[in-house]
């Protein structure tokens, strides 16, 4: 409640892409928002614990082995978008192989916990798992979605319809890629996406093309989270979507396996 306030009191409002507590920490600094909130809630704050963060990124997509003996399945859901008509085949699934439990993760995938090996196999073959694979490409195996314009008044563009149909076709053509690749598309400046925390980040925006005005983004590389995080850069702008596959798949093929592996040595 007392970082609600200080937002609600003290956060940007000189522009709705910049309403963001992001943006308040990104212009204050942490120590002063962290002694704002302090003095909101009338106490000190404990210090954070210890960084419980591994040096490897884990998705928990595919087949892994509980402690208790049984097996999670976690599946990509493309672009975090889901039909109700799947949603209802999940929580089927979940009850006729597992405990009836299904969790969401932070990369807008789904995975169905507590399967005993007898139920295992069959749980593979069932006909979800070919729309929502545990054995994804790695293309789509790293891809987020912000909302984008459907459900977001702030949005430049609207990524859903965009991005998925083309990362399904780059995904073919590179379907012998192993190396993993996050790829991470944000409708606005706001960045829901998170495109500056991935290997190839899209930020929507709208630039004038013959007199036209239409969709495009700016194109973010380097950018990752973890124990030592770093945003990643803007290399390119207004970058119009019709140009986009072309540059795309340039950047798959080559910029995260050489130039984003050499900056992360730096």
């Amino acid at each position: 409640a007392a970082i609600v306030r200080v937002f609600r009191d003290q956060g940007p409002r000189e522009a709705r892409n910049r309403s963001r507590f992001a943006f308040l920490v990104d212009d204050w600094g942490v120590a002063r928002v962290r002694a704002a909130v302090e003095e909101a809630c009338g106490r000190s704050l404990e210090p954070a614990g210890e960084d419980a963060r591994g040096p490897n990124r884990t998705d928990h997509i595919g087949i892994y082995r509980q402690k208790d003996g049984r097996s999670f399945v976690g599946v990509v859901v493309p672009g975090g978008r889901v039909t109700a008509v799947q949603l209802a085949e999940v929580a089927r699934l979940a009850e006729t192989y597992g405990s009836g439990e299904v969790r969401f993760t932070t990369e807008q995938n789904l995975i169905i916990p507590n399967i005993s090996d007898p139920g295992l196999r069959e749980l593979t073959q069932e006909p979800l798992l070919k729309e929502l694979p545990y054995n994804p490409p790695e293309i789509l195996r790293g891809f987020v979605v912000c909302t984008g314009i459907d459900f977001c008044d702030l949005a430049l563009i609207d990524t859903k319809a965009r991005a998925l149909p083309m990362t399904r076709a780059l995904a073919a053509r590179l379907a012998d890629r192993k190396e993993p690749l996050r790829m991470h598309w944000s409708g606005c400046p706001a960045g829901c996406g998170n495109h500056q925390l991935a290997d190839i980040g899209f930020e929507g925006t709208k630039v004038r093309v013959n007199n036209k005005v239409v969709e495009a983004v700016d194109v973010w590389v380097g950018g990752r989270s973890g124990p030592e995080p770093r945003p990643g850069q803007r290399i390119m702008e207004n970058v119009p979507l019709s140009d986009l596959p072309e540059v795309l798949e340039y950047l798959a093929r080559f910029f995260p396996k050489q130039r984003v592996a050499r900056a992360r040595t730096q």
